[in-house]
């Protein structure tokens, strides 16, 4: 076991050198796994069943980059569905994404083309979860007056709609926002995994960025900003997220972007935190931070119910 560090990216300020542990690094070719969840560049899968995956890649991510116990089980829908198929009826979801005033290309791109694909051949099987952190620094007061406001501008689309990190951004108040009118048929690589050999990963993942706000984690007696350097006045790190982690309407159209994306895939698609994806890779980020797994399962049984389905059903 050893230890590196790692800088994550932010909005409105440079995060902080931080430690993580990291298992030991295995060498990127077929014959080895990748990573704390054992990724074959044959397969292009991590190891074990479906269900298996995602106990594993829905480990929760704690501060400065540390991920929680593996799930013993996952909330409904998904300890019973995953590994299964999944389809729709589109006219059927169609018309309920009208009644949630949600377009029906919002998801991701239309919810009858079919997903992005690796050069290889295989799909899009995964579907990770990041968070997008705007570093208020020691700006606590904005955090707990403006955060879900519209016209804050973290909820600002034009904020996001040139960003390359991600298939889609999903705001405070629930704006969904394809960056540079990407969707979920193009091949995009968002994590250090895929970074390992893009040319097979790319198209293997879909990537959800969701906004959070963070501020800084000081010891007492410590300058929040930078005092000098090429960071001269940006927030030295941007470990504590705000709670509760997301709103009630992130939930709610991020299970609706899951549910649209699995009835493309064809099968249920293996939700991923994106520290756990990039778990014993150099350079990993520290989020989800505060994600609810509970309450999104609870989102995806509601509107699963609201179609006729019955895959919540006792």
């Amino acid at each position: 076991m050893k230890t590196e560090a790692f800088a994550r990216p932010t909005v409105g300020g440079v995060a902080l050198m931080a430690i993580i542990s990291l298992l030991p690094f295995q060498s990127a070719n077929a014959d080895k796994l990748i990573g704390g969840c054992g990724f074959d560049l044959k397969s292009l899968t991590f190891k074990g069943s479906d269900l298996q995956q995602a106990k594993c890649l829905l480990r929760p991510t704690l501060p400065a980059g540390h991920l929680g116990a593996e799930l013993a089980t996952l909330p409904a829908p998904l300890e019973h569905v995953l590994g299964t198929s999944f389809r729709l009826d589109p006219l059927a979801f169609r018309a309920y994404l009208k009644t949630q005033q949600v377009g029906p290309n919002s998801l991701g791109g239309d919810i009858e083309t079919p997903l992005s694909k690796s050069a290889v051949g295989p799909g899009a099987k995964y579907f990770v979860i990041h968070d997008v952190s705007w570093n208020l620094c020691d700006d606590k007061d904005s955090k707990s007056l403006k955060s879900n406001q519209p016209d804050a501008p973290w909820n600002q689309i034009s904020r996001w709609d040139n960003d390359d990190e991600a298939h889609l951004y999903i705001t405070r108040d629930g704006k969904l926002i394809a960056p540079q009118g990407r969707t979920f048929a193009t091949p995009w690589a968002a994590t250090k995994l895929e970074k390992v050999d893009k040319s097979l990963t790319r198209g293997r993942f879909l990537h959800i960025e969701n906004v959070q706000l963070r501020t800084v984690d000081v010891k007492e007696g410590q300058n929040p900003r930078f005092t000098e350097g090429k960071y001269k006045d940006d927030c030295i790190n941007d470990r504590i997220a705000e709670k509760p982690g997301f709103t009630q309407v992130q939930y709610e159209r991020l299970a609706l972007v899951y549910i649209a994306a699995s009835h493309r895939a064809g099968q249920w698609l293996i939700p991923a935190y994106h520290l756990a994806v990039d778990d014993g890779l150099k350079g990993g980020h520290d989020d989800p931070q505060n994600f609810d797994l509970n309450v999104f399962g609870s989102k995806i049984c509601g509107h699963l119910a609201a179609l006729g389905r019955k895959e919540c059903a006792p």
